[in-house]
């Protein structure tokens, strides 16, 4: 998803902290990967940024400490509810995002590009069959005021707003 959004293998991430709070932590990113990145963290953002990868097994028997969880490839259960629980908001900020505009990562601007060819069969061949992509894909395009910017924070407005009404369908 890295590489689609930025070109780049490596993405930097910025913003974890909010500096007048003391370095305390505004957000977590959970990144599912094939293979361990190389992470060049300064100890800002030591431990902030957790991987893992696909084929994780998770376990009440789990190491305590993160770099055995990654060196051994078994995380606490609780870490599964938690990617569950708190990644779908960034799935769905990167499926309207991404499928609607390309996102400069680097300026924060949202520019309109093409969709490539393979993205648009993944949108129409499979997204567009489930139920769920077709209630967001609606609910989303009544947000939508022409002639305004939508902001990232609008974006996630909305997310939450879809996830709190189709809560108990």
């Amino acid at each position: 998803m890295i590489k689609e959004l930025t070109g780049n293998s490596t993405a930097s991430f910025r913003k974890l902290y909010e500096q007048s709070r003391g370095g305390i932590p505004t957000a977590k990113i959970f990144a599912s990967t094939n293979s361990l990145p190389v992470c060049t963290a300064t100890e800002a953002f030591k431990d902030r940024v957790v991987a893992i990868p696909f084929e994780a097994t998770f376990s009440n028997d789990a190491p305590e400490t993160t770099s055995e969880q990654v060196e051994t490839g078994i995380y606490k259960l609780e870490t599964n509810d938690s990617v569950i629980d708190e990644s779908y908001q960034g799935f769905f900020a990167f499926i309207y995002q991404h499928f609607l505009y390309n996102v400069n990562l680097e300026e924060g601007a949202i520019d309109y590009s093409k969709e490539p060819d393979y993205l648009l069969e993944y949108k129409e061949e499979f997204l567009i069959m489930t139920d769920i992509f077709n209630q967001f894909k609606q609910f989303m395009d009544v947000q939508v005021v022409p002639g305004c910017v939508i902001t990232l924070q609008e974006v996630r407005s909305a997310i939450r707003q879809f996830l709190k009404q189709t809560r108990f369908l």
